[in-house]
């Protein structure tokens, strides 16, 4: 049985716009690609109930993981890449 788009969807907790989270499903959670501190993931559970999309988990202080690291990203810089 295939999921429709409805049950692949949730609803952002913070800025009320649907998006896709890859919670529970076999492939990656677009969160994965993002470094949150052990302090903005405590201050999420204390203040939201679910998955945020990546939009607001950036706009909240969470890092892409290759700006984490240190890395460019194709076609951007470093300061490009902290900023999405």
């Amino acid at each position: 049985m295939s999921s429709t788009p409805s049950e692949l969807e949730a609803t952002c907790p913070r800025c009320g716009k649907p998006f896709a989270c890859g919670a529970g499903r076999p492939s990656p959670c677009a969160c994965n690609q993002l470094r949150l501190t052990e302090a903005l993931r405590q201050q999420l559970r204390e203040r939201y109930t679910g998955c945020l999309c990546s939009t607001c988990l950036m706009a909240l202080g969470a890092v892409p993981v290759m700006a984490a690291a240190g890395e460019v990203p194709a076609g951007g810089s470093s300061i490009d890449a902290a900023r999405r």
